[in-house]
Order: C-alpha cells, then structure tokens, then sequence
C-alpha cells in the first residue's frame, strides 16, 4: 500500500487512519508503519511517534508499542522542512512572471508539492532550484495546488508581501479558479453542489461527499457547455467554478452527483465500466482560467490557458469543437 501525495491545501500536514487487522497485529508499530508507508524511514517514523504526530487510538504511544487486531493508528504527516529538500532543475511552463509572483501551467504527471512517500521531482524542488531565495518561504511560495494528473493554471509567490497577500485572497475567496472537465452522462443546465466532503472510510486515499454533518464544506458551480458522445455514451463539456477549495473538490461533487470525469480512476464510480480503458487515464480536468488581485499594484490579473493535447483530442473524439467555445 503507497500513500500517494494528496494535494491538500490550507493544511500543513497529511493525515490518513489505520486500522490494524490480524495481518498487520503482533508488530512493532514502527516496523509496521514502515512496511505500509513507502519511502519515509523507520528513523523518521520514530521522531514523528516520539513527537506525537502518530498516535494510537488518540493516545501518544511508543515505536516499540507490539500493535493489536482493532488498534487504530492516526498518522499526521507534516509537510517537510524546507531546509531538507533539494533543490532539482525541473521544468514547469511559466506562462507570467514579475518580481513578485509567477504563474505555472503545469503539465499532467507532475506533483506539486512534496509529501509522503514524493520528496523529489515535484514544482517545490524546481522553485528551490530556479529561486533560491524562496527557501525563506511558506512551501516555496505555493499557495494553492493542483492534483498530480489535473492540468492548468496556478500562481506563486516570490516574496512574503505576495505570499501572504495571494494567500489572503484565497481564503477570502477573492481568486477565481475556473476548470473545464469531461463529464459522463448529460447535464441540462447549471446547478450549484454545496454538499460537505470527508474523507472516504472505506479507501483512505479517496475523499466522499459526506453521508452525515462531518465533513469540510465544499461548493462547486457547474455550468454545461457542450454535450457530445464517446463511443455512443453522453458526455459533457462543462465550466466548473471552484468556490471553495478542498482536497480533490470537482472530482468527488462530479462523482457524487452521478457524473464522474472522463478517465479519473479515483472517483469512477458511475463511470460506464466498459468504457474505462477506452478513454484517457487521467481525469479530464484542466485549470483554464485564473483571476486575482496583483499583490503590489493593485490591478486585475487574469489568465485563460487552452487544455493540454490529450484533454482537447478527447474533447474532440467527444463530437465537440472547443475552438468555437466561448469560455
């Protein structure tokens, strides 16, 4: 089991469950930890246990504590020092760029931000690389994230005026983020999701739309564009206007309200089963559009980005011409 990096944002950590079966009993809670979470060292996993990141049932508890059938293991991950991550040339299409901020339209298969189990490769390590200065930063400047296979438009800071003015915006819900996505079946008109998200209980690294009042609140807009077919099955263009932002938003509402995107295989339920390995094995979903206010002059920013090629040849087998849209 690999814990894959989770894109979470306003969180300075990654926290997930484990409940302890009759396979994982009678082991040292380090050594078990160890097996389960790839490429974080039994050493680490020690200091976080000692430091009470890790706890069992709630409680602190030692590395050497022998697990029992029903314990339950709470794991927060916490982002990793800076100073411990190195900076890698890595290459991220920058599309503006000032002495204050830069925007990215980054590419499909590429984290953004290390965490557990992903310490190399990602938009953090190149930042390191390209602005050393920004080491004095909150996540090298990131302010908000993109899912590993989600295209499209993020913006960082450059100094700590624009990091915590960008931040700001976010939290005041000032910067609009706009995504095109491919959904299954037919959306006649718009309709508003304002449904609470938590985290799926069944499979940890999946999020749910919450079936009780637990949950963060999430609020998706989604506005149909264009309908057309794939292999004989509706399909729709819609603009999803993300009005909060939590942790894999568009893909659970999208799930949840019976149209998954196109090619996610995370939140697939409801997809044609048929179909699965006939379309592309990523998420149809791209950032086209991001707007803010410049954090120094004060002005509009604005960006639109048109979708990558594999987005826009699945869009077109789809029957729909995205060059005549108007967005």
């Amino acid at each position: 089991m690999v814990m894959e990096n989770l894109d979470i944002e306003y969180t300075d950590s990654d926290y997930f469950e484990i409940v302890v079966t009759k396979i994982y009993s009678n082991k040292r809670i380090d050594q078990l930890l160890s097996d389960v979470i790839k490429d974080v060292s039994r050493s680490r996993l020690k200091k976080l246990i000692d430091s009470e990141f890790i706890l069992l049932n709630g409680k602190s508890t030692e590395p050497s504590h022998i697990t029992k059938i029903g314990e339950i293991i709470q794991i927060h991950l916490p982002e990793p020092e800076l100073v411990s991550l190195k900076p890698q040339e890595i290459t991220f299409d920058q599309i503006y760029e000032d002495d204050n901020l830069l925007v990215i339209n980054k590419r499909a298969n590429l984290v953004m931000h290390p965490g557990n189990g992903n310490y190399e490769n990602t938009i953090l390590n190149g930042l390191l690389f390209k602005y050393p200065e920004s080491r004095k930063l909150p996540r090298a400047g990131i302010v908000h994230r993109l899912d590993k296979d989600t295209t499209g438009l993020v913006v960082v800071a450059k100094n700590r005026l624009a990091f915590d003015s960008l931040s700001k915006q976010i939290l005041k819900k000032i910067i609009r983020r706009n995504y095109l996505a491919l959904v299954w079946g037919n959306i006649p008109a718009k309709i508003e999701i304002q449904r609470k998200i938590e985290r799926d209980k069944a499979n940890r690294l999946r999020f749910m739309i919450s079936k009780t009042d637990k949950g963060k609140f999430a609020h998706t807009t989604v506005i149909p564009i264009k309908t057309g077919y794939l292999q004989n099955r509706r399909v729709t263009l819609v603009k999803c206007i993300l009005n909060t932002g939590r942790t894999h938003q568009i893909r659970v509402h999208m799930e949840g309200v019976g149209n998954p995107i196109v090619g996610d295989v995370l939140y697939k339920r409801g997809s044609p089963r048929h179909l699965r390995e006939n379309v592309m094995q990523r998420q149809a979903l791209h950032a086209f559009s991001l707007a803010f206010i410049d954090p120094i002059k004060k002005n509009h920013l604005a960006f639109q980005v048109i979708p990558p090629h594999d987005l826009e040849k699945q869009i077109r087998e789809a029957g729909i011409c995205i060059h005549q849209l108007s967005l």
